[in-house]
């Protein structure tokens, strides 16, 4: 179970934002947040990966396929997380009193994560001002995200983020 379930996320941020599903009038990307719970060493989280990543090396048979961008993690912030799959940052030139790009936005805006410590997520999301937990549910609506911060102003928009995320029983 827990290799189909690294497939079915791995296969959903590849495939991106396009493919949708119209319910009433919404329409839903295949935006899956899994988080598998099982026995330390028992369970095999840890390695349901290695044949989904075996599976997904088209490289070989396709040099010009470009999977989605891939991240081990761990989650530790919102700020974090929309950094991965930013927007253009704009800055104003006040000599030339024109707006100026000072950081392209990501190039791939497919973001797979697989984090296998979902404990260190719920570590960071009991600190002060964490925003993962809200990020991570505004990323999953498919919406703009964009934390008010002091500083360092950030956007994300059309992304396509799919995380998969392990922890045992007794840490959930």
């Amino acid at each position: 179970m827990t290799v189909l379930t690294t497939f079915l996320g791995r296969f959903c941020a590849d495939a991106g934002r396009d493919p949708f599903i119209q319910i009433g009038d919404a329409s839903h990307s295949a935006r899956l947040f899994f988080c598998l719970v099982g026995s330390s060493s028992k369970a095999r989280k840890g390695t349901s990966a290695q044949p989904v990543k075996k599976l997904f090396n088209f490289k070989e048979l396709d040099p010009s396929y470009k999977s989605a961008r891939f991240s081990p993690g761990p989650l530790s912030s919102g700020e974090g997380l929309v950094w991965a799959i930013h927007d253009e940052v704009k800055e104003w030139n006040t000599k030339k009193q024109i707006w100026e790009i000072t950081t392209p936005e990501a190039k791939d805006k497919r973001l797979f994560v697989l984090d296998q410590e979902f404990a260190s997520a719920i570590k960071s999301i009991e600190r002060r001002g964490n925003t993962l937990s809200m990020v991570i549910r505004q990323a999953y609506d498919g919406g703009r995200i964009e934390p008010l911060t002091k500083n360092n102003k950030i956007s994300a928009s059309n992304h396509h983020i799919i995380i998969v995320t392990h922890i045992t029983l007794a840490e959930l």
